[in-house]
């Protein structure tokens, strides 16, 4: 949905920092309702060969930026308009040694640059929606008006540490500006002409202000403070007292603003017993308004209010009565620090808000609840409802009141909402309510994108479907288990990727293998791989179980819940003996098969490649690198035996030397080695080949990523080994496209996506396609 681009001259040191907060910030679990990978962040700075200057292109919507020398190569094999992002944000950070590469007109950062400025002007000539170019200068008093970089910088962006809330102002910032560009139809915003700036309501309590800060300079209260740091944003603010102009009618002002702001509730001892904050609030959550709740009670409440539940909440520190804080001080700080976390979490639900409503189902439910033709039916087809929040009694009053007032006979609701799911009180409760309302019983659907498709969900210009009840045995991938090989690719910061990149693509496989019916097997162990797929493996099954519950509970017996739930081990993590080097490690995986019994299962390979879930057993790996070898490949020949297919991500292509102790160890990486015995078996193998590495030269000389970089020493160690080329050759002649259920255009897709979200759409629809005939294994 929306693609993020860091662009940094490896010398740069400034855009490494950028691109780890942005991909930390952007792939942390304040994002992760959005169906899929709404947001992916990906880097452009070291050269793809040892012979460019540059990064590999972009490709976007509005054009494609490079250095000019691959121009002709990336145009032939242009990503068509369909599989590239809607919305892609690009951010050149700009240091001394990027100015020094484009100072020269014929250098390649030179060509590089001056593409994407092109680019930028093309879309801006076009008021094109879908590109936004932000540049970002690594500290004040650079010099950026010589050349490209003038060109580059003419657009407002960001300056590094500009001021006392830079560490927090980056995510915000960039937030804000895709809001504004890109975004601003979704977020209700009226015209992205005349520089619109995103605008918070601060809703407070004005009994609860100081007298001292209605006449003061100073803030001393909490709703001042909001006031003073949010007008040191670039955040556009309405204050009541001061932003309602003369003459205005006050109600109506204070309503609309309600309804079209990101509303910040201040909530203090006094505010859910005023009458105009619960107003706010009602109308905002009405509107479908993002909010976010900064707590600063500090005698407490006389009464509560059910209107203002439901939402984000920012704890604000309480000052000890009599001490007032100088500037600087540590309690002074963290005030500051609660407000900006306040204004940032604000900002932040902004964009969900935004980006959910161009989602698909919800992007078709806006534009028909928008439309001005008269519905030709009394039964609404399609999704009824998809709120950018879970839904509440505040926000389906509204919803029920419009849809039974539009369409009469519409007994059915599907209603649509970001992930989590609603706990089973909640989803009970709000069940009986729409069912007082009108609605069929058993025909209303509080549905996640998620839990909508677990339960085998079809839309389209009919009536929603759910063809396999939600933790059915009749779930298309029940009995199949998919063994996941993964290795930490040399490339993969040259091709744009970081690991956490790893941990989404295999959080998103587990998560849309486990929605089927299916089980994963890694063999791995927590604390031994950087990334640690194992720990992203166990808080996918851990997050799925919780769901699941909640789903399971409103439509079963709580006695069959765990029945449901325990139809197959989730998990099956099988470690290989070689791995575990000292007694802590083996002591953490027996407290790691204690506590997640119920749905996984731990053993360990031994060095013949038999599994023994007695971990107790077994004392540190003590062999020397030869018996290590040997024990590897024995353990990778057994790993069929204890799944049905394998996907391949990533894997290291150099082998481990002096120079390079972290390489491969053997004849051939060991993801070459598990492809093989994979295919001896005759089971299904999916290539990931966008993630780099090994899986990414087998991918190529399978025919199915023609384009993917592969750095030359990779290539050059597959063709000086003998028994490494015979290895590529043999799984040339047993890979057999059939077996894995998909298309020739689904396995190149799958070859060369770095995007999760695809990736598990591709695992999920291949492995319930694959022929039954193709998932033997021993159980």
């Amino acid at each position: 949905m929306l693609d993020i681009y860091v662009v940094w001259h490896p010398h740069d040191r400034a855009g490494k920092a950028v691109f780890d907060e942005l991909v930390t910030h952007y792939h942390s679990e304040r994002f992760s309702g959005l169906a899929g990978s709404a947001i992916e962040v990906f880097s452009r700075s070291l050269p793809l060969t040892p012979e460019n200057e540059t990064p590999c292109p972009i490709v976007t919507r509005d054009g494609q930026v490079d250095n000019g020398i691959d121009s002709k190569i990336i145009s032939e094999r242009r990503a068509p308009e369909n599989t590239t992002s809607p919305f892609t944000v690009i951010i050149p950070v700009i240091g001394r040694h990027m100015i020094r590469a484009s100072h020269r007109d014929n250098s390649e950062w030179a060509s590089y640059l001056k593409s994407l400025c092109t680019v930028r002007d093309n879309a801006l000539a076009s008021h094109s929606p879908s590109l936004l170019v932000f540049p970002i200068i690594d500290t004040k008093g650079l010099n950026t008006s010589v050349g490209v970089i003038s060109s580059l910088t003419s657009r407002q962006g960001l300056v590094l540490n500009d001021n006392a809330y830079a560490p927090r102002a980056l995510t915000r910032d960039i937030g804000q500006a895709i809001i504004q560009r890109l975004l601003w139809k979704q977020a209700g915003m009226l015209s992205p002409s005349e520089s619109p700036r995103l605008r918070v309501f601060i809703s407070h309590a004005r009994g609860d202000i100081p007298a001292t800060d209605l006449t003061g300079t100073t803030p001393r209260g909490v709703v001042a403070k909001v006031k003073a740091l949010a007008e040191q944003t670039r955040l556009d603010t309405f204050f009541d007292v001061y932003d309602i102009q003369a003459d205005s009618e006050w109600d109506s002002s204070i309503r609309e603003r309600a309804r079209t702001s990101a509303l910040l509730m201040v909530r203090t001892d006094s505010y859910s017993s005023r009458e105009w904050t619960q107003w706010e609030v009602f109308e905002a959550k009405q509107a479908g308004m993002p909010i976010v709740c900064l707590s600063a009670l500090s005698a407490g409440e006389s009464r509560g209010s059910f209107l203002l539940d439901h939402v984000p909440t920012v704890a604000y520190p309480q000052i000890i009565e009599g001490q007032n804080p100088t500037e600087g001080n540590q309690t002074a700080d963290a005030t500051d620090n609660a407000i900006i976390s306040a204004l940032n979490r604000l900002v932040d639900e902004t964009l969900k808000f935004a980006l959910w409503r161009c989602q698909e189902i919800p992007a078709a439910v806006y534009a028909a609840t928008n439309s001005t033709t008269e519905p030709k039916s009394a039964n609404h087809p399609g999704f009824d409802s998809a709120p950018p929040s879970p839904p509440e009694p505040t926000i389906l009053l509204k919803f029920i009141q419009e849809h039974r007032d539009k369409f009469k006979d519409d007994h059915h609701l599907w209603l649509i909402h970001p992930d989590p799911p609603l706990l089973p009180a909640e989803q009970e409760f709000l069940v009986a309510l729409c069912e007082q309302a009108g609605y069929d019983n058993g025909q209303v659907h509080l549905l996640t994108p998620r839990s909508f498709f677990a339960a085998g969900g079809t839309f389209g210009r009919c009536e929603p479907t759910l063809t396999t009840p939600i933790l059915s045995r009749d779930r298309p991938l029940i009995g199949k288990k998919l063994g996941i090989s993964m290795a930490l690719s040399e490339d993969l910061d040259r091709i744009g990727l970081s690991p956490t990149h790893l941990e989404s693509a295999v959080a998103e496989v587990a998560q849309m293998v486990l929605i089927g019916g299916g089980s994963i097997l890694y063999a791995g162990a927590p604390g031994t791989h950087v990334p640690d797929l194992t720990n992203a493996i166990m808080d996918t099954v851990a997050s799925y179980t919780t769901s699941m519950k909640a789903y399971a509970r409103h439509s079963t017996t709580p006695s069959q819940v765990e029945c449901l739930l325990h139809y197959d081990k989730m998990f099956s993590l099988t470690v290989p003996h070689v791995v575990l080097r000292d007694t802590a490690s083996i002591e953490r995986l027996d407290r790691a098969a204690n506590h997640f019994a119920p749905y996984a299962s731990i053993s360990v390979l031994d060095k013949e490649g038999n599994m023994n879930d007695d971990l107790k057993a077994f004392n540190p790996w003590e062999g020397t690198a030869e018996d290590t070898k040997r024990a590897l490949t024995r353990i990778r020949e057994a790993l069929p035996r204890f799944c049905n297919a394998r996907l391949l991500i990533g894997g290291k292509t150099l082998r481990q030397s002096p120079e390079n102790p972290n390489g491969y160890i053997g004849d051939y990486p060991g993801i070459i080695e598990e492809a093989l015995y994979t295919l001896r078996k005759g089971q299904p193998l999916f290539v990931a080949g966008g993630f780099g590495g090994a899986a990414a030269l087998l991918a190529r000389e399978l025919g199915l990523g023609l384009d993917l970089p592969v750095p030359d020493a990779a290539l050059t160690e597959m063709r000086q080994c003998t028994s490494y080329r015979n290895a590529i050759k043999e799984i040339k002649e047993s890979f057999d496209p059939s077996r894995t259920g998909l298309s020739e255009d689904d396995l190149r897709l799958l070859a060369t996506t770095q995007r999760a979200s695809e990736l598990g759409t591709l695992l999920a629809k291949g492995l319930a396609s694959s022929p039954a005939h193709c998932h033997n294994a021993d159980h």
